[in-house]
Order: C-alpha cells, then structure tokens, then sequence
C-alpha cells in the first residue's frame, strides 16, 4: 500500500493543482489584481476540508413545479390577445407577458404541462409586436428581448403553423434596438443588450453594432471583484440587488456564444463575480439585504441561474469542489424562493406573508404580476443549465471561515460556521440602517433573527445598535440613524482567529452626521453558537444603551417574545420554532444608578420589508462623575436557537 503520509502529500498537490485550475478562471496577467483572491482562495480550501451536507435533493423537476405553480396562477388572468393582466393593477404591467411567454413555453416544452402550446404562443405573439412597435407596457421594451428570445428560440421547432413562425421571424427581424432601447445608463442597458444578442444567435438581427456600443459603456460598471455598480441609490450608493442582476444576463449571454468585444474580460468578471456572490449568500439561501429591490424573491431567483451556469462549468472542468458549492448555492437559493409560495401557487413577491393589495416592503414598481413572472422565467432558465448529474458539495454560507469588506458596497461580511453577519458601513436611508443588517444561522428561521434592518426613513432600527441620549435635545439617537448623504468613516481592525472563533474591531468616526455623539469602537467576537458585541464609547454620556428589533408580524403570524430581567436583561423573541435571544452580557466595572441595565420596549411598531418590528431598549445609566470622559462600554449577546432551547 501507499504510505500516508505519502497520501497527505498527494492529497495537497492535487489541491493545490485543482486550486490553480479554479483561480485560473478569474485572475489574468493583463487585468487587475482581484481584491478577494485570498479570501475566495481560503474558502476553496475550506470547502475542501468540510463534510459532505445532507443533500436537499431538488432537481430539475424541481424548477418546473415552481415556475408551474406561478404560470397556472396567471394562466387565469391572460387575455385573448396574449398579453398577461396583473390581479391588482387590473391591466397589463411592465414585462410580464413575454416572462409568461418563456415559462409557459418551457413547461410545454419539458412535457410538464403539454396543455400550454396556445398560451405561450399568443403570449410571445404580443411581446414581439410590442417589440417590433418600440412601445412596450410602462417603457419597458429593454426587459422583453431575452424572455421573448428565450420562448422563440423554445418554441419554434414545436410550432407546425408556418404563417405563426413566419410572423414572428417578420416581426423580430423589423425591431430597431434605437427605438425599442432607450439610453439609460444601468442595469436596464445589460438586460437589453443581452437579449439583442440572442436576436442575433437565432438568425433575426441585423447587425451587432448596437451590442458592442452598449457594451463597452457598460464596462466601467465592474469593480475588480467583478460586480456591477448600478448607482442608483441615494448619493449613488450600490444596490445589491442590481450587482447580481445584470451579471445573471451576462452569464446568460455567454453561454450563448458571445465572442465580440469585451468577451475575454467579461469572462474574467464573471468568474470572480459568481465566487464572490457565493461569499455573501447567506445559509438560507439569500442574496444580501441592501438598497432599492431587496429582499424580492427574484434576488434568490437570479442567484439559482448564475450558480446552475458555474456549477455545470466546473462539473466540466473536473472541479469537483467548485460545482458542489455552485450546485449547493442553486438548490439553497431556489429553497429559499419556494419558502414563499402562496397556497394558489404564485409568490410572495417581497419576504412577508401580506396580502399583495397591501403592498408592504413593496418598491413603487413592485408588482405582482411582473415580479412574480420575472421570478418564474428566471427559475425557468435555470433550468436549462441544470445538470442532475452534479452533487450538492460544501457551500460557503454553511462553511464560513471568513470576513472581508467591499466598500464599493458598503458592507462587511463574516461568517463562522454558518453563522453568517451583514454589517452595513454606509445606509440608504430609505433602506438601511448603519451597523449590523442582518444575522442568520442554519436551521433557525431567518425572520426571527431578524433578516433585515429598517430603514433610517423608518426609525433607523439596525440589529443592537447603540444608542444614547442627546441631554441638549432630550431625545434618544441611535448609530442606526447615520446614513447617506453623510459621510461615515470607519476602519475594520484586529481581525484575528482563534480555535473557530473570529474577532474584530470596527472604528466608526460619524462626525460628518447630525449625531450629536461622534465616535465609537465595537469589538465584535463571531463564533459558530452566538454573535458578541462590546460597544466602546469615545464620550461621555448619562445613558448608553443598544436598541434590538424584536419581529413582531409578518402579515399573517405574530411571534412570542419576553423581556429578560437580572443582571443580564434582554429579549427572547420565538417565531416558528425558531429562537432568537438578546442580552447584555458585561455592565461597566463602574458604579451606576439602580440596576446594572434594563430593558423596555420603545412604544409603536417599526416598519420593515419583512413586517413588524418592536424597538426593545436595553440602557445603562452611569454616576455622573464615574464614567472617564474617554470611555464608556457596554456589551451583549446574540444566540439563535430553538424552542427546545431553554436560556431562561
């Protein structure tokens, strides 16, 4: 037999040979550095060591009888010219009738539903005479073209009436992408330019001029960790819904052949991209909470289409570790989705169990119709690249092993096993709060964590944010509260591990804010069980405090939750099954008035994407001549669990 420790050291080349063939994939010596390599290196590794995961075992059938349940849902409401009319608008809506068009053709296609051939051919009727007119429902001709090329190019040889394909072959080649397109200068440009190339592939363009002119605008957008900055929100901040988005399209358009302008370095970002989207997917399967269209089912949706694509790429390329953790991502992506269907087989459209009259957490362009729809084709393309061969491997999210920031983004990530934090550096107001966004763990409801702050619009209520009180004002503040268009300042420090457990530091300066306290230092410590935070106070105040959203409603349950007394007081909240408990764990080594802390709830219900929010402030208050004037600290605790988990 082989000596081990002749194995071990085959076991590591043939890692470090597989590890070259990964990163080969996104480094070039004419491009620029990749920021993360390490960290996605690191990761590599990681997953290399860990354990096979019980496999959740979705398949491409799967996708079907998702995208089934929300195209029989609207089969109900398509009219007799094919277009698609939205439930609660009353009329047709953006670009639901050519995603209907894909999804129904797919179904038909695949022998799930061999009932739909007429209803997806009307469909895809009516969105290429949108097309070829250059007014499409509410000015959205640049999302028509990749859904109707999709269907066409599904469809065409299962349709026996000539005239029908001769009509849509007439009516694609008359369509002027000058016309049809207008400039816009974001994502909308990439989803339209990418449709224009799949014109061209099935034979029904007539030239590629308008693509490679679109695309080398588009180019600047990519960061060296290939994302994509859509600056569209406040001051230009990066949504992260809009980094994904436009790369799922991309990825799509490369599988199709794109080999113009721009392909080898396309490539490139979109290799890095896809690993470092795989970095900050959390264990639950979601894209990262952040800006304008967050927390929409089709952020997971987008995710299942690019991992399906890089998952069978790597299957290719004998990269066993790569294509289980892209195959891992897809199905917990599309897990999470599926989380959310309503008893009529359509989807919540936002992450909350309102009725979609109510519109809650909604954009002013969310719609159920379009987002539902746009949900389904997407999951519908997934499809297509899904290989059944591919195993469910390790996945980052579930791993960890890591913490890296993206300033372009504004956000931190750590994740220790599973435990997975979101920290916001630089809010949206109208989205975000500063500080910690989101916690989520495996096994543990993400809502009970919770899964998103609010808004500063809305309170400003980020996870244990830290609060204090303004004596000139005589009101609380919160660092929750600090946000676009104020400059916020902060260093990540110390990053240290040890035996499993990750600690750092972060230095927030807020003096470009309207608080009236300006800089403080938390030291956070992240194991696999819970996540701690020492807040370090560089001023002196009466009170300090951490404010901790409880989740309250999500329109159509309510959760439990106690506040904890003693000398380490908090909350316990309980929502299906899932725990989440809050205590402050260290009260100064200083004389204070009364007890060490207390906690109470802050009167009304805060607003999130998600639902309900309760404000539950946990304060202590110090001897005014005993705190120094440089320091004041105060620390707690956050631990998931579950019901059987007895903390008090």
């Amino acid at each position: 037999g082989i000596p081990m420790d002749l194995l071990s050291l085959l076991s590591v080349v043939a890692l470090r040979v597989l590890l070259v063939v990964t990163v080969a994939g996104y480094t070039s010596a004419a491009f620029p550095p990749f920021p993360l390599e390490d960290v996605v290196k690191n990761a590599f590794i990681a997953l290399s060591h860990a354990a096979k995961p019980k496999q959740i075992g979705f398949k491409s059938s799967t996708y079907l009888q998702t995208v089934a349940g929300i195209v029989n849902f609207f089969y109900k409401y398509q009219m007799t010219n094919g277009s698609i009319v939205d439930p609660y608008d009353h009329r047709e809506r953006y670009y639901s009738t050519p995603c209907y068009a894909f999804s129904a053709a797919q179904l038909y296609v695949s022998g799930y539903n061999t009932s739909l051939l007429h209803s997806a051919s009307i469909a895809l009727t009516n969105s290429l005479q949108q097309l070829a007119s250059g007014h499409c429902r509410d000015n959205a001709c640049h999302f028509y073209m990749m859904p109707s090329m999709l269907a066409y190019d599904t469809l065409k040889d299962h349709i026996k009436n000539e005239s029908l394909l001769k009509e849509w072959k007439s009516l694609t080649l008359s369509i002027d992408p000058y016309k049809a397109f207008d400039h816009k200068g974001n994502n909308w440009d990439v989803v339209a330019l990418t449709g224009e190339f799949l014109r061209c592939k099935v034979g029904l363009c007539r030239n590629t001029s308008w693509i490679t002119t679109t695309l080398e605008a588009q180019m600047s957008h990519f960061t060296a960790n290939g994302q994509y900055m859509d600056y569209t929100g406040c001051g230009h901040l990066n949504p992260m819904a809009y980094d994904h988005f436009p790369r799922k399209y991309l990825a799509v358009m490369m599988e199709w052949g794109y080999n113009l302008s721009y392909s080898d370095e396309l490539a490139i970002y979109l290799h890095r991209g896809a690993w470092v989207s795989l970095l900050m997917q959390s264990p639950w399967g979601e894209l990262p909470t952040g800006g304008r269209s967050s927390q929409h089912q089709w952020n997971e949706a987008e995710q299942a289409v690019t991992y399906e694509i890089f998952a069978a790429k790597a299957a290719q390329a004998g990269d066993d570790h790569s294509s289980g953790a892209f195959k891992r991502a897809a199905v917990l992506a599309h897990k999470s989705v599926r989380r959310w269907r309503r008893p009529s087989g359509d989807l919540f459209i936002v992450k909350n169990r309102f009725d979609p009259s109510l519109r809650h957490g909604f954009e002013a362009y969310s719609v159920h119709s379009t987002y539902n729809l746009l949900t389904s084709s997407m999951l519908a393309t997934a499809y297509l690249y899904c290989n059944d061969t591919v195993e469910e491997g390790p996945v980052p999210a579930e791993v960890g092993g890591f913490i890296f920031e993206i300033r372009d983004f504004h956000k931190i990530f750590a994740n220790v096993g599973g435990m997975y934090v979101e920290i916001e550096t630089l809010a949206d107001p109208h989205y975000d709060s500063l500080g910690i966004t989101r916690i989520h763990f495996p096994g543990i409801d993400p809502l009970v964590m919770p899964s998103a702050a609010s808004s500063i619009d809305n309170g400003g209520l980020a996870i244990a944010s830290a609060t204090f009180y303004d004596d000139t004002a005589e009101k609380w503040e919160s660092m929750g509260q600090a946000g676009c268009p104020h400059h916020i300042n902060y260093s990540l420090e110390g990053v240290s591990w040890n035996n499993g457990t990750l600690s750092f530091n972060l230095d927030w300066n807020l003096f470009d804010t309207d608080l009236m306290y300006k800089d403080l230092s938390s030291q956070y410590t992240i194991t696999a069980k819970d996540v701690s935070v020492q807040l370090i106070a560089g001023w002196r105040n009466q009170y300090l405090g951490f404010n901790f959203p409880v989740f309250l409603f999500d329109g159509q349950s309510n959760s439990t939750y106690s506040i904890l007394k003693g000398e380490n007081p908090g909350v316990a909240v309980t929502w299906m099954n899932s725990t989440q408990q809050f205590m402050i764990t260290d009260t100064p080594s200083l004389e204070v008035q009364g007890l060490p802390s207390s906690c109470v709830r802050v009167p009304g219900e805060v607003v999130s994407r998600n639902g309900y929010l309760a404000n539950i402030r946990c304060t202590v208050k110090f001897y005014e001549k005993s705190v120094p004037d440089d320091a004041a600290t105060m620390a707690y605790k956050i631990s998931p669990g579950t019901e059987e988990t007895h903390w008090h």
